[in-house]
């Protein structure tokens, strides 16, 4: 196992606009007030993988790959949708609600990419951030962010922003388990309070009121269940889903088997 406690500087896991990887056969766990960061203060922030068959930030844990000519890329139990051969895929992972992801631009430039993966449960209650930014007229667009439970997925509390900056266009932010059912208010919170590790089952409840605040904060949602091989998931939105900022942030539904839609979908836009 792999285990942070200390901040970066203290255990050298620091590498300005470098690539950092933390590996490990069991668990890579970042504790307490763990920092490891890849911004780069000269250009695109850099890389950071946290990988394992258990794999989790807990307490105030941090990690960081922003840069002041765009973000960079941080994977935290394995790369989007789980489908690079080169990066592992964790079994379970977690992130705390006090835990940071940062890979946005600072000064200039598009947002980066984070991604929380895992092939059973991924339980992701942190603060997850690929914002582009904007100098003058130049525009910056949005990153891409990406929470996965191939089979089950605890997002209630989440914070995302995959924002663009000036005229920039709005970045996306991915949930892809099995199931996903669309709930009144927050969502399901940690199966009631089960450890972070604790398998979940096969349908996922995400929030009307976190969907709603990321359309209206101008980051796109994707509601994907179209996985590889067996899988046939499905969408049902059981509470209304209204989006009113009149901007480019837009609402994407994909699944592999049926999309029941029980309640109003209604976005503005500026396009």
């Amino acid at each position: 196992s792999v285990a942070l406690a200390e901040t970066a500087d203290a255990v050298g896991a620091r590498l300005e606009g470098g690539r950092i990887v933390l590996h490990a056969a069991g668990d890579t766990l970042l504790e307490g007030s763990a920092v490891v960061s890849a911004d780069n203060a000269a250009g695109k922030g850099g890389a950071v993988r946290v990988l394992g068959d258990r794999v989790g930030l807990f307490d105030t844990a941090k990690v960081s790959a922003g840069g002041t000519a765009g973000g960079g890329e941080i994977l935290v139990g394995g790369d989007a949708h789980g489908a690079n051969p080169e990066v592992r895929n964790a079994t379970v992972a977690y992130v705390a609600p006090g835990a940071t992801l940062d890979a946005s631009a600072t000064r200039a430039g598009d947002g980066g990419k984070v991604v929380v993966w895992a092939e059973d449960t991924a339980r992701v209650f942190g603060a997850l951030t690929a914002r582009g930014a904007a100098i003058g007229n130049d525009s910056g667009a949005g990153g891409f962010v990406e929470t996965s439970g191939k089979r089950f997925l605890d997002v209630a509390g989440i914070r995302v922003d995959a924002a663009g900056a000036g005229d920039g266009k709005a970045g996306t932010w991915l949930l892809d388990p099995y199931n996903i059912e669309v709930v009144a208010g927050a969502g399901t919170a940690n199966n009631g309070g089960a450890p972070a590790f604790t398998p979940g089952g096969d349908n996922s409840q995400v929030g009307a009121d976190l969907i709603v605040a990321l359309l209206d904060a101008g980051t796109s949602v994707t509601l994907n269940t179209a996985g590889a091989g067996s899988q046939a998931g499905n969408i049902v939105i059981n509470a209304p889903i209204v989006k009113s900022a009149n901007n480019s942030a837009g609402l994407t539904l994909t699944a592999d088997n049926d999309i029941t839609v029980n309640q109003s979908v209604s976005l503005s836009t500026n396009n």
